[in-house]
């Protein structure tokens, strides 16, 4: 097909709207433009780089003469960049895309779309060969203004360049099996290399949902060539890594992109297994020196014995005033209490965390020394005369720190006091505070604060449990957390807080309150199987399954351990093993996720019957999950049930599964042509014939509608021979095996069958009706004497069009389950 010609631009007529382009003005153009091309001396002219004849340039005209082709000429010549992409295959105007209503016209897209469809496929393919990224970006970015049926057009040159790349890799597999590959000579070194240079991931990842089906064939075939690179006899497993990285890294979906999950992970074992032990020793113990850490200077007794009684000869004026207006502001008013009481915790706790392995740090000491302010601090959250105590020490030691360093005194002439000077200064005050300065009782505080005094760890604990059977785990931490606010060694909170930071994915945390709940003494399975489930989400199934046995072997009815255990297997490939696991999971407790998990490791046994079995046992604890129906509907497709399939997929989708484009098109009725003859294809009919028989049932087909007539034997009910016979036409069915028979038939328009399928599984999808023979036809031979009659009959079928509803037949005997269904 020739390229886009604007008439309105060939004729050069500089129009602004459709006035402009009356039939007047276009005869003078038309008229001065072949005068042009006569007198020139090839009778052609070039226009946007294109070379037209005369009759080129006439038939583009003419197109002015339609209207509604006026209109869409006219608009497209105001376009210019989509004029320029029609005409040449210019890229501006996907760089400048701009939406316009009649991009959702519909005659303007059935005008439209041979243009554009056709200029499409050579850009997207050219580009896509030459890999630039860019420009195949921003064709991608705007959907092909073109209907349904010219969007294969559209796509056609670049699915051919990415199937003949496909062809190539698997090739390359072909000649590794026979072992005739170059490659084997270095040890596959370079095929890695060879391969992504070939294959441009990026690129291919952008392709929309169309080239899906080709992507995980594209993947898959990779994962093949990397397969047997990791297996005997070659076991190269650096290249076969590289080679399953690159398919890993390819968009793909649904059991295609779990099988090459499962293969990267294994061939990823097998490549780290690979790398020589003493390589990882060497990357452990470096021989560089080790760089000199940044020294802290160790502070004297009396300052960690009082840690507000710091060195202030550097200090100004204005930090020692601040430090006391801050005290002196949080005796009064609560919130600042808890500033000062945070930060004074947070200043005690930095020696523990930046000390704690260094062999001259001494824990014990640090604490003898400073358990009176981290226990004050601690218990001032709670009780606000602790705090007012707390701050009025803390105020204390200040000023006098603050006095001696702005008197200059030396250390020998400065204040002796010390803690129990303080201690008695901050009591005193307090007192007279309470006493005479406020009328409050001492055990005023807020409804909050009686709330959370008369709660105890164990209340705490009990509102966690309540928020975690009510899967609010945000909130369960927060009460786990005031239990072992108060109570350090409270084991359960440990576990159970353990427990919630799991569910909201926080395993790195959830481990560490799982070993502290084993160091205070809860050895109980739970606790053991929810540690393994956190290390198996880590993907450290080495660390996951030992605490996973040990699980089982204090409770061997404890069903998650089981089920974590399985997935580990899973996850390795070993799918018996994986089934065995999950086997005994649904024992324990058999609920969807169990028996649709056994289901997968049944599918990729390629025990297909049983993987639906599970599958449907999920499906009816739990109807509601998309995923489920959609990999049974894979299951069915591999036993070669696509109509179950297809219903599996349909009903992911509306349950909000994102089942991919290619599948749903596979799933759609197409009308097709079907000739005269026998429907075959079909496992549940087998046709029976009687060669040495010459009889025939003749049907004859009125002029209303088409049939497809099937002939059943009375003493099985079983059909032996299925026909289909176009309207105005005959058809004879021969060669009959002895017996009694009967029909079903089947009268409609518009034969349809799913994408892939044989005609034998279509049916009419217009103007239906279906019926069954009230009489009997013997094909029983008639002896008389040393002779014998072979009977064959005719009839003619057709259906009456009632005269008000020409769509409305007059008869429905049976209904389409009766005849369809076998």
């Amino acid at each position: 097909m020739q390229n886009y010609i604007n008439p309105i631009d060939l004729l050069n007529l500089n129009a602004e709207s459709i006035s402009d382009v009356d039939s007047l003005t276009v005869r003078k153009a038309k008229k001065a433009l072949l005068a042009e091309i006569e007198l020139g001396d090839t009778d052609t002219i070039f226009h946007n780089s294109i070379e037209l004849t005369k009759s080129d340039c006439i038939r583009a005209i003419d197109e002015l003469d339609n209207k509604d082709k006026k209109d869409f000429h006219l608009f497209i010549y105001q376009n210019k960049d989509l004029n320029n992409f029609l005409s040449n295959g210019d890229l501006a105007f996907f760089h400048n895309y701009k939406v316009e209503s009649i991009y959702k016209l519909a005659d303007f897209i059935d005008f439209i779309s041979p243009y554009f469809a056709q200029q499409y496929e050579k850009v997207l393919s050219k580009n896509y060969k030459r890999n630039q990224l860019n420009n195949v970006k921003q064709l991608l970015s705007v959907k092909p203004i073109v209907s349904e049926a010219y969007i294969e057009e559209c796509y056609k040159s670049t699915y051919a360049v990415v199937k003949e790349i496909e062809k190539e890799i698997i090739q390359l597999t072909k000649e590794i099996e026979n072992k005739k590959s170059n490659h084997i000579e270095n040890d596959f070194e370079d095929l890695p290399d060879l391969v992504s240079k070939k294959v441009n991931v990026e690129l291919l990842n952008l392709l929309p949902t169309y080239f899906q089906s080709l992507r995980n064939q594209f993947a898959q075939s990779i994962r093949n060539l990397a397969r047997d690179l990791n297996n005997d006899p070659y076991s190269e497993y650096k290249p076969a890594f590289n080679l399953i990285e690159i398919a890993n890294n390819i968009s793909t979906d649904g059991l295609i992109k779990q099988t090459i999950t499962k293969g990267y992970y294994t061939i990823k074992k097998n490549y780290e297994d690979s790398i020589p032990k003493q390589i990882k020793a060497t990357v452990q113990q470096p021989t560089a020196p080790k760089t000199t850490p940044i020294e802290i200077e160790d502070e004297d007794e009396n300052d960690e014995l009082e840690p507000v009684e710091k060195k202030a000869e550097s200090k100004s004026i204005a930090y020692w005033i601040f430090l006391c207006v801050a005290y002196t502001v949080g005796f009064f008013y609560n919130p600042v209490q808890k500033i000062i009481l945070g930060l004074s915790l947070l200043m005690l706790s930095v020696p523990l965390i930046l000390f704690r392995k260094d062999n001259d740090f001494s824990i014990s000491s640090f604490l003898k020394r400073n358990i009176i302010f981290i226990l004050a601090a601690t218990f001032g959250f709670f009780y606000p005369v602790i705090a007012q105590l707390y701050i009025s020490y803390s105020f204390l030691a200040n000023l006098n720190v603050m006095y001696d360093t702005f008197t200059n005194k030396d250390k020998e002439e400065k204040s002796k006091f010390g803690i129990y000077h303080y201690l008695a200064g901050a009591v005193i005050v307090t007192f007279l505070y309470h006493s005479y300065f406020t009328t409050n009782k001492i055990s005023q505080i807020t409804d909050t604060n009686i709330v959370e005094q008369i709660l105890t760890d164990k209340e705490y604990f009990q509102k966690g449990s309540t928020y975690f059977s009510q899967s609010n785990f945000t909130d369960a931490i927060t009460q786990f957390d005031k239990a072992i606010n108060l109570n350090q060694n409270y084991t359960d909170a440990y576990g159970d807080r353990g427990a919630s930071k799991a569910n909201l994915g926080q395993y790195q945390s959830a481990i560490l309150d799982y070993e502290k709940a084993e160091q205070l003494g809860l050895k109980s399975s739970m606790l053991y199987s929810n540690w393994g489930y956190s290390y198996y989400q880590l993907k450290q199934p080495e660390k996951a399954i030992p605490l996973l046995e040990k699980a089982i072997g204090i409770d061997p009815k404890n069903g998650n351990a089981y089920r974590w255990l399985g997935e580990i297997k899973y996850d390795k490939n070993d799918n018996k093993g994986a089934a065995e696991d999950y086997t005994k999971a649904i024992n324990v407790n058999p609920n969807a996720s169990n028996y649709f998990a056994r289901g997968l490791a049944y599918y990729y046994l390629k025990d297909y019957k049983k993987a639906i079995q599970d599958m449907d046992k999920g499906i009816q604890l739990n109807p509601n999950v998309g995923q489920y129906y959609y990999d049974r509907g894979d299951a069915k497709d591999m036993i070669n049930d696509f109509d179950g399939a297809c219903r599996d997929w349909k009903t992911a989708k509306e349950k909000g599964y994102n089942v991919p484009e290619y599948k749903v098109n596979r799933c759609t009725p197409q009308i097709v042509y079907v000739s005269n003859g026998e429907l075959t294809g079909c496992s549940e009919i087998k046709p029976k014939y009687n060669k040495g028989l010459d009889n025939k049932l003749l049907i004859t087909v009125g002029s209303n509608a088409s049939v497809a007539v099937k002939l059943i034997n009375k003493a099985n009910e079983k059909c032996i021979r299925y026909v289909f016979i176009n309207k105005n036409t005959s058809y004879s069915i021969r060669n009959i095996p002895e017996g009694k028979y009967y029909l079903k038939i089947a009268y409609g328009d518009d034969w349809s069958i799913i994408n892939e399928q044989s005609n034998c599984t279509g049916r009419f999808t217009k103007n239906t009706l279906f019926e069954k023979g009230e009489e009997t036809l013997d094909y029983n031979l008639v002896y008389s004497g040393n002779n014998y009659q072979v009977p064959s009959f005719s009839l003619k079928l057709d259906v009456i069009i009632s005269e008000d509803r020409m769509n409305t037949f007059n008869t429905d005997k049976i209904n389409e389950n009766d005849f369809y269904n076998e």
